[in-house]
């Protein structure tokens, strides 16, 4: 039978059937196991979030943006606010906010970055939020925002859970990560540029209002009990091993 062993160094590869990967490993953990090898995105457990599928928006109404983290330089958060400032010289477009949940290092940054740009009236930081508070932040809210600073760590993949915890909530997903579970012509999932240009809030209600339907958030709901849950990875692992 097949034997499943947890490593964290290459030389027990030799031994396994097969090697698990979330993501794409350096050559130092691929060693001795490149025919082994198989790529298995990360699971989330969909069941632990709600998605609001009564929610309503009209085309022009206000779109709000969500960010969940240990805020960090790599999640590239920096790079909204400074879109929002350009936005801000565009006063007849729909109004977005920017709403920022979490702690972390590059929290403080962030605080003064809007400061610089005057943007308090749109965007909020929330600080550590929990169950049901964090709950109503997903019923409420439009768009998730995914790492989109993946440069600053020399990355261009992930398989970041947070992502897949606002598919649960049935939130479209702003991205700079290529992601096995969310093909960049998925119609929910915003590929960005995976640089330190400012992210174009014009080019976001553009691709929220074009794909903006009642049956939205169901869809995305749907999507993510289908791929991401942690029922569909058991099925994906036994079948490619």
């Amino acid at each position: 039978g097949l034997l499943p062993v947890v490593a964290s160094t290459p030389l027990i590869n030799i031994l396994a059937t097969r090697v698990l990967h979330y993501g794409k490993e350096s050559y130092y953990f691929s060693s001795f196991s490149k025919k082994k090898a198989v790529l298995i995105a990360n699971g989330y457990n969909v069941k632990s979030v709600d998605a609001n599928v009564e929610k309503v928006w009209k085309k022009g109404g206000e779109i709000k943006i969500l960010a969940v983290a240990a805020v960090a330089s790599w999640h590239g958060f920096d790079r909204v606010i400074k879109g929002l400032a350009s936005y801000a010289n565009c006063p007849a477009n729909p109004k977005v906010t920017f709403s920022i949940v979490g702690d972390g290092p590059e929290l403080e940054n962030l605080k003064n970055l809007v400061t610089e740009f005057e943007l308090e009236a749109v965007v909020n930081f929330l600080g550590i939020q929990q169950g049901a508070a964090l709950q109503k932040l997903y019923d409420t809210h439009h768009i998730g925002v995914g790492t989109i600073g993946g440069f600053r760590k020399n990355i261009d993949s992930a398989s970041d859970l947070k992502s897949r915890e606002y598919a649960s909530a049935g939130l479209p997903i702003i991205s700079s990560m290529k992601d096995v579970d969310f093909p960049q012509n998925l119609s929910f999932f915003h590929m960005i540029e995976n640089s330190d240009k400012e992210l174009d809030i014009k080019e976001v209600v553009s691709f929220y209002s074009n794909l903006y339907s009642p049956e939205l958030t169901k869809e995305v709901r749907q999507y993510a009990e289908n791929v991401v849950s942690y029922d569909n990875k058991v099925m994906e692992m036994i079948d490619k091993c």
